[in-house]
């Protein structure tokens, strides 16, 4: 490896799991991270304070909205008609000019109808439908404000056989994705079937739209949310300001769960070592983000997430090195 293609690395998180972004943000800076993907619902009250904090740190915080995302998009998402484009379109549009440009974001993330276990929603077809919703959108947005990062989270389960029409997505958006196959692309360490696919499926990712490439992915295998009792936030709230009562009670939950998943990344690191040093040899121009919804990270660093993060600074980490920082 001569140059690292990883420009940018952090966490991706829901906002509303994010208790104490100060600690959140701290332990990212630990971490040598220098970007975060904040996902909410509406755009938290504390906005400017949580980016002023991040830049003083060194850290980019990207905003997350969604572009016609909802959860449960397979039973949820009934439309995605030329009239239903056309409308979340000017959606999105308004809520980016009303709701993110004021604040001045380091970028925008978004998501659309594509966590799908299949490649059509009543007949029309997801890769052809997300593309002209997201490049006729993404051309407003960038005439209104130039200079904006945007960032497109493309779930890879709807469009892996149609890449030749994703490879239409406009060059100057970022093609972050999820859910490419195997772990470390997997929510669980352990899952490594079709390891080989999964590799090969990241070099295409990597290399679809030529030598000015901008893609990213989303590394898994650490903590997410618990659907079972997720609702939307409807109401104007603060992300990461929540009591240390709060924070306290939550440690007996998360704890188990990390000691899980952490035997799974003592098993399988390597395979996520691998994956890294293929990003950063690609000579693409890549970000990547460890997902962990939950998990309190800003009280204690978890050891899948410092692993991750020392793969990613030295990809070339050897089994002796990841095995005193998972240990």
């Amino acid at each position: 490896m001569t140059v690292n293609s990883i420009k940018q690395y952090g966490i991706w998180s829901w906002g509303h799991v994010i208790y104490d972004y100060r600690g959140f943000l701290d332990n990212m800076k630990r971490l040598g991270m220098n970007s975060v993907i904040i996902w909410n619902d509406i755009v938290p009250l504390n906005s400017e304070d949580v980016l002023d904090y991040a830049h003083s740190l060194g850290i980019k915080v990207i905003w997350g909205f969604a572009w016609g995302w909802v959860d449960k998009c397979g039973e949820n998402v009934k439309s995605i008609d030329a009239e239903a484009l056309q409308k979340l379109s000017d959606d999105i549009a308004d809520t980016f000019a009303g709701d993110y440009q004021r604040i001045s974001p380091d970028g925008i993330y978004f998501q659309s109808f594509t966590e799908l276990g299949s490649d059509s929603i009543n007949g029309v077809s997801v890769a052809e439908a997300v593309t002209e919703l997201v490049n006729k959108t993404a051309a407003r947005i960038f005439e209104k404000s130039p200079s904006t990062e945007i960032l497109f989270g493309l779930h890879a389960t709807s469009v892996k056989d149609h890449l030749d029409t994703i490879a239409k997505v406009d060059l100057r958006i970022r093609i972050i994705w999820e859910d490419c196959g195997a772990f470390p692309f997997a929510y669980d360490p352990l899952c490594t079937e079709s390891f080989d696919e999964t590799k090969s499926f990241a070099d295409k990712c990597l290399h679809l739209r030529g030598e000015d490439e901008k893609s990213g992915f989303i590394i898994k295998g650490m903590t997410t949310l618990d659907w079972s009792c997720f609702e939307y936030h409807t109401e104007p709230y603060t992300v990461g300001e929540a009591s240390r009562e709060l924070i306290e009670a939550k440690k007996a939950e998360v704890a188990p769960k990390w000691e899980k998943l952490t035997e799974g990344w003592k098993k399988n690191f390597g395979l996520c070592r691998d994956i890294i040093r293929q990003i950063a040899d690609s000579g693409s121009d890549v970000y990547l983000y460890g997902l962990v919804e939950d998990g309190l990270f800003e009280t204690e660093i978890p050891k899948p997430a410092a692993l991750l993060s020392a793969i990613i600074r030295d990809p070339n980490l050897t089994d002796s090195e990841a095995a005193e920082i998972i240990e």
